[in-house]
């Protein structure tokens, strides 16, 4: 016969259902075991509820509470010291592989340098194209619109850049965020 439902049942806190309370009554007539487990079972509850609190010795939350402020700065000095071994241990090996990287350049640095003068050859042949198109830009520009509307351009662009600014320090200042 399976005890182990009934056991279960008997040592449960919460309430059964009215068919499980029957099957357990008719269990119990009939079984010594799980006779001895609920007479022990209320017993021990009894027991239990007798028994006196007994009250933490004077000072105890104190020494509890600087207890775990110590543990928890001991943990957190742990934590630090293995990040700082983490990031040493990649910072060791980064430098490692750059140096191993880097170990042709010193033993000949020639193509090293040769690519070092191409590319900056390369820039400033790049730069020069750049500013060779602007100038040809503004020159054809200059022929074509006439000096009184680039003044025109430039001050309207200095008044707005202007009624911005105010608009911007009037939006943004103190009194009337505020308010």
């Amino acid at each position: 016969m399976n005890h182990r439902l009934f056991e279960d049942w008997i040592i449960s806190e919460e309430p059964l259902a009215a068919n499980e309370k029957i099957e357990l009554e008719d269990h119990l007539r009939s079984c010594n075991s799980c006779q001895q487990l609920l007479t022990a079972w209320k017993a021990t509850e009894e027991k239990l509820r007798d028994v006196q609190m007994v009250a933490p010795r004077a000072g105890f939350t104190e020494r509890w509470q600087s207890r775990l402020v110590a543990d928890l700065a001991k943990k957190q000095k742990l934590q630090s010291l293995w990040l700082l071994v983490f990031y040493l241990t990649g910072a060791i090996s980064m430098f490692l592989i750059l140096g191993l990287l880097t170990l042709p350049l010193f033993l000949s640095p020639e193509p090293f340098l040769l690519a070092v003068a191409i590319w900056i050859t390369k820039w400033y042949s790049t730069l020069d194209v750049v500013l060779e198109f602007v100038a040809i830009v503004f020159k054809t520009m200059n022929r074509i619109v006439p000096i009184t509307l680039w003044i025109g351009i430039t001050v309207a662009l200095c008044s707005l850049s202007s009624l911005w600014i105010i608009a911007y320090r009037r939006l943004t200042s103190a009194w009337r965020i505020v308010r």
